[in-house]
């Protein structure tokens, strides 16, 4: 598995992924949907947003190829933070836009 990691790394490049879970008081869901569902970020973390899906939460689609998806756990009051991206950094760096963009 390693050496199809490293052939796939050396065609597209290195790529990170990381989610995170962000508790809110269940009295905001409402008020964290309606700001998820308005937002239309011009680009994430520079990269310009090229396309958005509503598929299991929403999903910010970068020119790039980078990621960021908000949704909400189907069994308790967390909200799910993921991206993915071509950095570590970046990473970082798209998930605090997802809490931003969600307000969390």
């Amino acid at each position: 598995m390693s050496g199809v990691l490293d052939y796939l790394r050396a065609k597209l490049g290195d790529w990170h992924y990381l989610r995170v879970d962000v508790r809110y008081p269940p009295s905001e869901r409402e008020a964290i949907a309606a700001r998820v569902a308005a937002a239309r970020p011009p680009s994430l973390d520079g990269s310009p947003v090229s396309n958005v899906g509503t598929r299991d939460g929403y999903k910010f689609y970068a020119e790039d190829g980078s990621w960021l998806m908000i949704r909400f756990s189907g069994t308790e009051p967390l909200l799910r933070i993921y991206t993915e991206t071509t950095s570590r950094e970046r990473v970082q760096r798209l998930l605090q836009q997802g809490r931003e963009l969600a307000g969390a």
